[in-house]
C-alpha cells in the first residue's frame, strides 16, 4: 500500500511550547518506510516531519529513515533485514520516537516492538486501528488511519455513469489482506453492479485482463503494486498502464493516480496525513503520552482529471459539490490573455504617448514662465525675510552660499562659492564649537537635521545673528549633501534684549512698590516681639516696684532680646528688596521652630489655640539664615491663627513637625485645622499682593517663598482631607565635607552640627511647655 503525504510546517500547531534553546543531548526519531528509498511518498512524508520539527529547534531531533522494501524483496526478507539493521545501527542509542508510515510497517514495528523499541511512543499511518490493548503495551500507539474512500469513489462513479452493469475492482500485493479490507465496504452494493475483483495478478496478466473489460463495465483502482520478477514499476507506473489499457472509465482512490489517464474518485490527499501525524510528533516529544492521543481519520477529496472528464463526456455540473479539476485546458484568452493585452495596451501607449507629448510642450512652455516668475518671487521673498539658502558637498567640503545670504553680510548678490573652512571663520568665535559639534553629528550620520542660533561676521566688521537650519541629503547613516537655510534674525535678538532689560527694569519697580506695601505690614511681622516688650517691661516695672531686683533684670533681659529680633526681623526683610545674598550658617531647624514658638506664643495663647511639636530629635542641620527662617515659621503660624479664628476654641489646633526626608532633604510641615483652600487660588497663593484676607497685605507668603528659593529649597501648600490646610517647606542637607574644602566651615558649625540632636531633646522640652 502506498502512503505519499505532503505538509506545509505553517500548519504545525504555534501553541506548542517553544523553548529558545535545544536540549543538550539530541532527540531520536525514525521513520520506517514499506516503499523504497527516494519513493515521492516517502519525500513528501519525511518534508512533512522535517518541516514540523524545523520549527521547533528547541526539540533538538536527529531524524533517520529506515525502509521496510516489502513489495521487491519480499516480506519475509524484507522484514528480518530491517529487524538487524536496525538493531545494529541504533544499538546504545534511545529512540524518543517511531514512525510507522505504512501497515505493513505498523505490522513490522508492533511485531519487533519488545525487542527493537521497548517503552518507546509509536506513531503511524495506515490502513485501520490496532486493537485497544496494542495501543496501552509499551510506550504507546497512536496515528492517523488512512483507510476508506472505496465505497464514496465507487458510488461516485456510478453516479456519473449509471449505465454501468459490472464493476471491476484492482488490488493486489498485500497477502490477500486489501481484499479482505475493501470487499466489506463494497458489499452492500452487491445487489446495484456485479463487483469482480482483479487481485494478486502479475502486471502482464492484469493488463491483458483490463483489455478484456466489456463496454458496460467500470474499473474501481485501489492500488495495484508488482508482486512478481521483473523490473520493478511503481504504483504509479502501474496505474498510468491500466489507464492506457482500458476500453472503459477508470476510478481510484489514490491523489497520485490523478493525471495518468483516471477520472478521478474521492481520493486520499497528500496533504491530509502530514500535518496531523507531525502534529503528534511534537506534542509527544513536548511530553505528552501517545496513547492519550485519539486515533484521527484522514479527509478524503473528490478530485478529477479536466481531460478525462473531456474523453468521457462528462459533464461539469454533475460532479458533487466542492470536486476539485486539475489540468484544465485554458481557453484562447486564457492562453494568449497577455500577449492581447500587451498588443492593446501598447497600442493605447503610443497614442497615449503622442497626444501627451503635445500637451507637454504646451505644458512646459508654461511652467518655464511660472519658473521664472517664480524664482523672481524666491528671491524678493528671500531678500525681505532675510533669508539665505546654502549647499554643503560633504565629500569635498565645498559650499555654496546663495545671494540673499551673501548680500545679508555685505557680499554682492551673486552668492558665495568657499569651502567649509572657509566659512567657519565667518562664525562668532564663542558660538563656533556648538556649531562643529552640531554639523559634525549631521555629517557622521548621528542626527538627520540642525537647528541652531549663532553670530556671522558682516563684511564690514559687525556681528549679526542668524537662525541656521539644516537637512541631510543621501543615504541613512551616509550623507552626501547639507542644504539648508539662514535667517537673519538680528533684529529680533536686538528686541529680546530690549525686554530682557525692560524686564529687569520692571523686576526693580516691582521690588520697590512690594516694598511701600511691605511697610505697611511691618506692624504685622514684630507684633510678636513687641507684644514680649511690652509685658516684659511692664513685668520689670512691677518687680522694680516690689524690691524684686534679680527678677526685673530677667524681665529687662527679655526685653533687650526681644527687641534685638524685632531688629533683626526688620533688617532681614528689608533685604529682600534689594540684593541680597543668604547668610551661609549651619542652622538647627528645631532650635529655629522652638525660638518662634517663644514669640508667637502669646498670639496663640490669646487666641486660644491649642499647639502641639512634633520635632525628630537627630534632624541634620541645614545652611542659612536662622533669623529668616524663623520668619518663614512666624508668617506661617500667623496664618493658620488667622484660617483658625471662626472656629470653636475646642476645635482651633496647630502642629509643626520637622522631619528628615532622604536623601538630602530636611522639612518642615505647619498643619491647622482651620477653613483650609477650598476657596483660594493656589496659582497665585504665594504671589506678591494675593490675599483672601480683608486686612491682608499678601505679603507674607510671598517673603516666605522668596526665603525659602533663596535657601535652595521650595514651599507648597495642600487641602487636607479632614479639613484645614499644610504648609510644608524643603530644604537641602549641606554637604559638610564641601563646606570644609572650600573653607566655608566654622568652629561654630561644628559645635551646631555635631550638637544639634541635643538641641531636639531641648525643643520637646519647649513644646511641652508650650502645651501647658
Amino acid at each position: 500500500m502506498t502512503a505519499v503525504f505532503l505538509v506545509a510546517a505553517t500548519v504545525v500547531e504555534r501553541a506548542e511550547a517553544q523553548p529558545s534553546e535545544p536540549p543538550t543531548t539530541p532527540r531520536t526519531v525514525v521513520a520506517i518506510h514499506i516503499h523504497t528509498e527516494g519513493g515521492l511518498g516517502n519525500e513528501m512524508f519525511d518534508a512533512a516531519i522535517r518541516d514540523a520539527l524545523g520549527q521547533r529547534p528547541d526539540l533538538g531531533v536527529d531524524y533517520f529513515q529506515e525502509y521496510l522494501t516489502v513489495f521487491r524483496l519480499g516480506s519475509h526478507d524484507a522484514s528480518e533485514a530491517l529487524r538487524d539493521s536496525i538493531r545494529r545501527k541504533y544499538k546504545g542509542r534511545r529512540i524518543d520516537v517511531v514512525l510507522a508510515n505504512g501497515t505493513p510497517a505498523r505490522e513490522f514495528v508492533l511485531r519487533h516492538r519488545d525487542d527493537l523499541f521497548p517503552g518507546t511512543p509509536i506513531l503511524f499511518s495506515g490502513v485501520g486501528a490496532p486493537p485497544d490493548e496494542e495501543r496501552r503495551r509499551g510506550g504507546g500507539i497512536s496515528g492517523v488511519d488512512i483507510g476508506g474512500g472505496f465505497r464514496e469513489s465507487l458510488e461516485l462513479a456510478l453516479r456519473l455513469h449509471p449505465e454501468t452493469r459490472r464493476v471491476y475492482v484492482l488490488v493486489g500485493a498485500m497477502d490477500g489482506r486489501y481484499v479482505n479490507m475493501v470487499r466489506p465496504a463494497l458489499e452492500p452494493m452487491a445487489d446495484r453492479v456485479q463487483i469482480s475483483y482483479l487481485a494478486d495478478l502479475s502486471v502482464p496478466d492484469l493488463i491483458a485482463a483490463v483489455r478484456r473489460v466489456p463496454r458496460d463495465g467500470l474499473i474501481l483502482l485501489v492500488e495495484y503494486r508488482q508482486d512478481s520478477p521483473g523490473p520493478f514499476l511503481t504504483p504509479e507506473q502501474i496505474g498510468r498502464l491500466i489507464a492506457d489499457a482500458s476500453p472503459v472509465p477508470v476510478y481510484g482512490v489514490l491523489e497520485s493516480h490523478v493525471g495518468l489517464g483516471l477520472v478521478g474518485g474521492v481520493v486520499r490527499p497528500y496533504r491530509g496525513a502530514g500535518p496531523q501525524i507531525a502534529r503528534m510528533m511534537t506534542r509527544v516529544l513536548d511530553g505528552t503520552r501517545v496513547e492519550t492521543i485519539p486515533i484521527e481519520r484522514l479527509g478524503f477529496v473528490p478530485l478529477f482529471d479536466w481531460r478525462q472528464l473531456q474523453r468521457w463526456r462528462i459533464a461539469e455540473s454533475s460532479l458533487p459539490e466542492g470536486a476539485v479539476v486539475r489540468f484544465r485546458e485554458p481557453t484562447a484568452w486564457e492562453r494568449y490573455r497577455w500577449p492581447i493585452v500587451g498588443t492593446a495596451t501598447l497600442v493605447t501607449v503610443q497614442m497615449a504617448t503622442i497626444a501627451g507629448l503635445l500637451v507637454h510642450r504646451n505644458r512646459r512652455r508654461r511652467a518655464e514662465s511660472a519658473l521664472r516668475r517664480s524664482e523672481e518671487r524666491y528671491a524678493l521673498a528671500t531678500s525681505a525675510g532675510g533669508v539665505g539658502v546654502w549647499d554643503l558637498d560633504v565629500a569635498t567640503g565645498q559650499l555654496y552660499v546663495d545671494g540673499g545670504l551673501a548680500t545679508a553680510l555685505g557680499y554682492g548678490p551673486e552668492g558665495l562659492r568657499t569651502t567649509v573652512e572657509e566659512w567657519m571663520r565667518f562664525i562668532h568665535a564663542d558660538d563656533l564649537p556648538r556649531v562643529r559639534s552640531r554639523s559634525r553629528d549631521v555629517v557622521e550620520g548621528r542626527a538627520p537635521a540642525l537647528e541652531i542660533e549663532h553670530r556671522l561676521r558682516h563684511r564690514d566688521g559687525s556681528q549679526r545673528w542668524f537662525l541656521m537650519r539644516g537637512s541631510a541629503v543621501g543615504e541613512a547613516g551616509r550623507p552626501e549633501r547639507i542644504i539648508g537655510t539662514n535667517t537673519d534674525i538680528t533684529a529680533r535678538k536686538e528686541s529680546e534684549a530690549h525686554v530682557q532689560r525692560l524686564q529687569a527694569e520692571l523686576s526693580r519697580v516691582s521690588r520697590i512698590s512690594a516694598l511701600g506695601a511691605f511697610a505697611a505690614s511691618i506692624a504685622h511681622e514684630v507684633r510678636q516681639p513687641l507684644t514680649a516688650i511690652i509685658s516684659s517691661a511692664a513685668a520689670a516695672g512691677r518687680f522694680l516696684a516690689q524690691g524684686a531686683i534679680d527678677d526685673a533684670h530677667e524681665a529687662l533681659a527679655s526685653v533687650l532680646d526681644a527687641g534685638r529680633h524685632a531688629d533683626a526681623v526688620i533688617e532681614r526683610n528689608r533685604a529682600l528688596f534689594s540684593t541680597h545674598t543668604v547668610s551661609r550658617d549651619l542652622v538647627d531647624l528645631n532650635a529655629v521652630v522652638g525660638d518662634a514658638m517663644v514669640l508667637a506664643n502669646g498670639r496663640l495663647a490669646a487666641a486660644q489655640v491649642a499647639i502641639s511639636l512634633t520635632l525628630q530629635p537627630d534632624l541634620p542641620p541645614v545652611e542659612g539664615d536662622a533669623i529668616e527662617l524663623q520668619q518663614v515659621l512666624l508668617n506661617l503660624v500667623a496664618n493658620a491663627a488667622d484660617a483658625l479664628e471662626g472656629l470653636p476654641p475646642a476645635r482651633r489646633r496647630l502642629a509643626i513637625i520637622t522631619w528628615h526626608a532622604p536623601p538630602g532633604e530636611v522639612r518642615v510641615a505647619v498643619r491647622d485645622t482651620g477653613i483650609g483652600l477650598a476657596h483660594v487660588d493656589r496659582t497665585r497663593l504665594f504671589s506678591l499682593s494675593y490675599t483672601t484676607k480683608p486686612s491682608g497685605t499678601g505679603v507674607g507668603l510671598s517673603i516666605s517663598r522668596t526665603i525659602i528659593e533663596a535657601h535652595g529649597g521650595t514651599i507648597h501648600a495642600e487641602q487636607n482631607r479632614e479639613g484645614g490646610a499644610t504648609f510644608t517647606f524643603h530644604l537641602p542637607i549641606p554637604d559638610v565635607e564641601s563646606r570644609r574644602r572650600t573653607g566655608r566651615w566654622s568652629e561654630t558649625d561644628h559645635e551646631v552640627a555635631v550638637e544639634h540632636g541635643a538641641a531636639g531633646a531641648d525643643h520637646q522640652g519647649q513644646r511641652e511647655r508650650a502645651d501647658r
